[in-house]
């Protein structure tokens, strides 16, 4: 069973060793190369929460400064997962959604908190918009860019018009929006008729047209093993 990966390096091989360890074949296709330049750490106050919605957020923050003083909220557990890997241990994780964020900020955050939202120069959701309206101060810093590719890779692009994909998985909306803007460009959007497309969440499905609902499956839980299972059961 051979599946494409769209993830972005360095989550890319660790899925695409998942898949090899459950049987199946990656195929890479990142859909972004993300960048991580050195950036000016902000004016933390001891009353600031460091907030990811990405483990992307997590390494660009700590291959800049080697402080691990503040306090975390991340958006999920593979994102908690990488912060606590980096030497965070005050850690709060989410439902791996920014509504779920929001709603355990609001839960655990102290009244004066001042909330840094560490991230890329693309977000999905309004997690600004959440917070202010729940009266947290927010700010959000800008330490990584994820570039979108302009072409699929040609191992992908052979076996997509081949028909030999037999699945594809998406982690965030973007990463989808991407993909789809590339197979119109390529004109192999009928291929996906016959692809079964695994996605991370909710909001990732939604980037899917209607005429492809019938190819889409969410993970019951916002991790690659949930995707991973979903595959699985497919290929039974």
């Amino acid at each position: 069973m051979k599946v494409l990966v769209t993830r972005p390096e360095p989550d890319a091989l660790r899925f695409s060793n998942l898949l090899q360890e459950n049987g199946m074949t990656a195929v890479l296709a990142p859909m972004m190369h993300v960048c991580f330049p050195k950036v000016a750490i902000p004016d933390l106050s001891d009353d600031t929460y460091l907030v990811f919605t990405s483990a992307n957020g997590v390494r660009a923050f700590t291959q800049n400064t080697k402080k691990r003083v503040w306090p975390v909220f991340a958006v999920g557990m593979a994102t908690a997962r990488e912060a606590r890997k980096a030497g965070f241990y005050q850690l709060e994780a989410a439902g791996g959604s920014v509504q779920s964020l929001a709603e355990l900020i609001e839960q655990k955050a102290t009244a004066q908190a001042q909330l840094m939202h560490i991230a890329g120069s693309h977000v999905a959701g309004d997690l600004a918009g959440l917070l202010k309206e729940r009266g947290f101060v927010y700010q959000r810093a800008v330490f990584y860019k994820a570039v979108a590719s302009d072409r699929l890779p040609n191992k992908a692009l052979e076996l997509l018009r081949t028909g030999r994909i037999s699945a594809a998985t998406f982690f965030s909306p973007r990463t989808a929006k991407i993909f789809l803007s590339l197979v119109a460009k390529h004109k192999l959007t009928e291929v996906l008729q016959n692809v079964r497309i695994v996605v991370v969440s909710p909001a990732v499905a939604a980037v899917f047209p209607p005429e492809l609902s019938s190819q889409v499956a969410v993970a019951k839980e916002p991790d690659q093993h949930a995707v991973i299972d979903i595959l699985k059961s497919a290929r039974t």
